[in-house]
């Protein structure tokens, strides 16, 4: 979204630039010394498209390592990504593979040239039933990335459509920090940032609205699984939720999870229940309503550590959610030229 795009602007704290020297030390290690164990396998009849020297050569970078969900999500968007044919832009497509289905691996890219078939499924790509696809090591194709004879045409632009944490960053910095070619979006080290929830409100937290003060960001707080009684003490947990957060209702974030997975809104029932039951409520029926609150809080709680370590809570501010994407507009025909059904 527009939030990972200001932190590119922003001076990183000390901890950050630990974090992104640390990174792109063991990118450089991880990018030295990879020998190509498979060549691309091209059609051996070019179509007239690869015969021509195209305008631009582009790789997208698709999938994930790790996780199925964020795998189909990036196949999802790669396929229907705008290739601009008419313009002679040649496209290679590198699908990142996850360890899971029948050919478990220490990592597996799947190579496609031109576009991605439309009656291709992730799930062939994933138990190896795809036909007329190349699939190699990582290591292979990280080889075949540092020797441009291995590509019918070299790679001038990386354009990643990676969802999860190490596409987000360790993927782009390899391919800026290790292959020095030019990636689409924001730098890795601002990923870095960006993808961190907990990080993005530190590093928002420095701006200042003109003439009205800090309130870029909601007010809020994060905890660690690991902190003494973070689970055990959740009278604690819940105070400290009315004193930084605005209270309940609040929400729940996996700080570093997209896609609105380990998100949750806690306590909406506790509110209105208090509403209904107005300034006459009864000692026992504000105990019985803390009591499911408490509930409530644990199970989302736990749902939430199931993505990592890290739990971040924040005012829950009532009101309609925009959700906005840039675009570098240069073409004449406006926001028309990728409209659906477009020839590009």
């Amino acid at each position: 979204g527009i939030l990972p795009s200001i932190i590119s602007t922003l001076s990183p704290t000390p901890t950050h630039r630990r974090l992104i020297t640390l990174l792109q030390l063991q990118l450089r290690k991880l990018g030295s010394g990879y020998k190509v164990s498979y060549p691309f396998h091209l059609p051996s009849k070019p179509s007239p498209q690869q015969m021509t020297s195209p305008s631009l050569t582009v790789l997208h970078l698709v999938g994930s390592g790790d996780s199925q969900f964020y795998f189909e999500c990036s196949f999802l968007y790669a396929k229907n990504v705008c290739r601009f044919v008419e313009e002679n832009v040649k496209n290679y497509f590198a699908l990142l593979l996850p360890d899971a289905g029948p050919l478990p691996g220490p990592g597996r890219v799947a190579l496609i040239e031109d576009e991605i078939p439309s009656e291709l499924s992730a799930g062939e790509l994933l138990d190896g039933s795809a036909e007329n696809v190349t699939v190699v090591s990582v290591s292979a194709f990280l080889g075949l990335m540092g020797h441009d004879i291995h590509f019918r045409h070299p790679i001038q632009l990386v354009i990643p459509h990676m969802f999860d944490r190490a596409g987000m960053t360790t993927w782009r910095m390899m391919m800026e920090d290790v292959l020095h070619l030019p990636v689409a979006g924001m730098s890795g080290a601002s990923n870095v940032v960006g993808q961190d929830k907990a990080a993005t409100r530190l590093a928002l937290g420095q701006l200042r609205r003109p003439g009205v003060g800090p309130g870029l960001v909601p007010r809020g707080f994060a905890i660690r699984r690991s902190d003494d009684g973070a689970m055990d003490d959740l009278a604690t947990l819940m105070e400290r939720v009315r004193e930084e957060a605005g209270g309940f209702p609040v929400m729940i974030k996996s700080p570093l999870e997209d896609n609105s997975r380990g998100l949750h809104l806690v306590g909406k029932s506790y509110e209105r229940g208090k509403r209904e039951l107005g300034p006459a409520a009864s000692g026992e029926q504000l105990q019985k309503l803390e009591k499911e609150l408490t509930a409530e809080l644990r199970e989302k709680l736990d749902d939430v550590f199931k993505y990592g370590d890290a739990a971040l809570f924040e005012e829950f501010i009532l009101g309609r959610e925009f959700r906005c994407g840039v675009i570098e507009q240069t073409h004449d025909a406006g926001l028309e030229r990728y409209s659906a059904g477009t020839s590009a």
